[in-house]
């Protein structure tokens, strides 16, 4: 059995590497693009935070990609949100962000993620944009 002083000097880097890792793997799943984002030019991308599903999500760990008739939401997995699924789009300030909320319809079920974006207004802005341009006058 080692001696705890000799265990001490490589608690710290092992550590770190470990967490690097774990970060490092969040990060990469989060740039992978879904198959029906592959060949298409995005009219708006953001790294940015917030919660999706049961999750919270800091920092640039969430890729969200705004299509023409859809929008890839990409975390640990991607999540394509076809415009008619959505139902609602709206900005709340709480405490010192602005978060997005966006409420929709996943199969059976409704629910809701909000995102933490450095520039909310032009993600909802564009959104809201092409979800028009989705709906028939």
């Amino acid at each position: 059995m080692l001696p705890f002083e000799t265990i001490i000097p490589y608690f710290v880097p092992v550590l770190f590497i470990i967490i690097a890792s774990i970060l490092g793997s969040i990060y990469y799943r989060s740039t992978k693009k879904a198959s029906i984002e592959i060949g298409k030019k995005p009219l708006y991308t953001e790294r940015c935070a917030g919660k999706v599903g049961k999750l919270y999500y800091k920092g640039p760990f969430i890729r969200v990609a705004i299509y023409d008739t859809f929008m890839v939401v990409s975390y640990l997995k991607q999540l394509v949100i076809h415009f008619d699924n959505i139902i609602t789009v709206t900005e709340k300030k709480i405490l010192l962000t602005k978060r997005l909320f966006i409420t929709y319809r996943d199969k059976t079920e409704t629910k809701t993620m909000y995102l933490v974006s450095y520039n909310p207004g032009k993600l909802k802005e564009t959104l809201e944009t092409a979800m028009k341009r989705q709906t028939p006058a």
